[in-house]
């Protein structure tokens, strides 16, 4: 997961919690990338996942890309079942044709 975040941002320091949380929770299974917007890597990065303010919160799968997009206050349930559904995915039906 990648979280976009600004350090004076009180609505980010307010979800600071949750998202430990989250990470501590998904410890081995899932990695918590914090991404300053006012950093290098920040201004470099937001246009690409189209991070428009903060905070930003990104799935991402190595094969797919950006799979979830969430803007605003964070959710961790909804979020670790995005992460979850990466490890076991839903059989997708076979096209014969």
């Amino acid at each position: 997961m990648v979280e976009y975040y600004k350090k004076l941002c009180t609505t980010c320091s307010l979800m600071k919690p949750a998202t430990d949380n989250f990470e501590k929770d998904l410890a081995g299974t899932a990695k918590v990338l914090r991404i300053d917007f006012l950093s290098m890597v920040g201004h470099s990065t937001i246009r690409q996942y189209e991070a428009k303010i903060i905070s930003t919160n990104l799935v991402l799968d190595p094969y797919r890309g950006v799979v979830f997009h969430q803007t605003g206050t964070f959710d961790s349930d909804f979020i670790k079942s995005k992460v979850i559904g990466l490890q076991n995915p839903e059989p997708q039906p076979m096209n014969y044709l």
